[in-house]
């Protein structure tokens, strides 16, 4: 089961619902011209997955308005890829708001 958020959703709702997420999965795509990387932060305790929008650059700065894009339940299928690309290259325990590399 997936959604995307039809009014504003922070990071900082999501915690202060859920607690703190577990991992930081983070995907990097390079261009000749352009730095493009994706975040998805993952609750291992209830299952889910948020997706934040994918930001221009390599290093991603999560604040606690950064808006969430979608979320994630998965039923029972291992969570491989979001809107077709891959989880992530790189999963990172969550350390709290700022900035995270691939």
């Amino acid at each position: 089961m997936a959604f995307f958020p039809s009014v504003s959703l922070p990071v900082e709702e999501l915690i202060q619902i859920f607690g703190n997420p577990d991992e930081v999965w983070l995907t990097s795509e390079r261009s000749m011209d352009t730095s493009l990387t994706r975040l998805v932060l993952h609750w291992n305790s209830i299952g889910m997955f948020a997706q934040l929008p994918a930001i221009a650059g390599h290093t991603y700065l999560i604040e606690k308005t950064t808006q969430v894009k979608m979320i994630i339940f998965p039923y029972e299928e291992p969570v491989v890829a979001f809107d077709g690309k891959p989880l992530g290259e790189k999963s990172t325990s969550w350390t709290g708001y700022g900035n995270y590399q691939p």
